[in-house]
C-alpha cells in the first residue's frame, strides 16, 4: 500500500492495487484477532498447541494450491512473459507533488493504518490477551 501511494505513476490502476493490498491486510488482521479469541478460550496448554497446529495447516492451504498450479497457468505464464524488473528506490520529493487527491487520501489512510497497527501490536495486544479470558465465558 505504501509503495502504491509513493509510486502511483508506475501503475495503470493504482487505487485498485491499493485496495487489493488493503484487503489483504484487513483479512490477515481479522484472522489474527479471531485466532487470538479462539485460542484464549481453551483451558489447557495441550489444547492450545493442538488447535494452533490445526490453524497453521489451514493457513498454508493457499500455498499448497499455488504450488500445485501447472506451469501453463495464465498467472504464471503472464508473469514470466512480462519479464518484470524490480527497482528499490524511494520516491524523490520534488517541489510540486504530481499525485492526485485520491492518491494523497490513500497515502493518509495508509499512514494512519500503519500507526494504529504498530501501536496495537506493540502496546495493546498484551493487555488484550490478558483481558479476553475474563470476558469470554468459560
Amino acid at each position: 500500500m505504501k509503495f502504491v501511494t509513493n509510486h502511483s505513476e508506475e501503475f495503470r490502476m493504482p487505487k485498485l492495487v491499493w485496495l487489493i493490498g488493503f484487503l489483504q491486510f484487513a483479512g490477515g488482521l481479522l484472522t489474527e484477532l479471531i485466532s487470538m479469541v479462539f485460542m484464549s478460550s481453551f483451558a489447557t496448554p495441550m489444547d492450545v498447541i493442538m488447535k494452533f497446529i490445526v490453524l497453521s495447516s489451514i493457513v498454508s492451504i493457499d500455498n499448497l494450491y499455488a504450488a500445485a498450479l501447472p506451469h501453463e497457468n495464465k498467472v504464471k505464464k503472464n508473469f514470466k512473459l512480462a519479464n518484470p524488473t524490480f527497482t528499490k528506490y524511494r520516491r524523490l520529493f520534488k517541489e510540486e507533488d504530481t499525485r492526485t487527491c485520491g492518491i494523497k487520501v490513500l497515502a493518509f489512510i495508509t499512514k494512519m493504518t500503519r500507526i494504529i497497527y504498530a501501536s496495537w501490536i506493540f502496546y495493546f495486544i498484551p493487555f488484550f490477551i490478558l483481558f479476553v479470558p475474563y470476558v469470554l465465558p468459560v
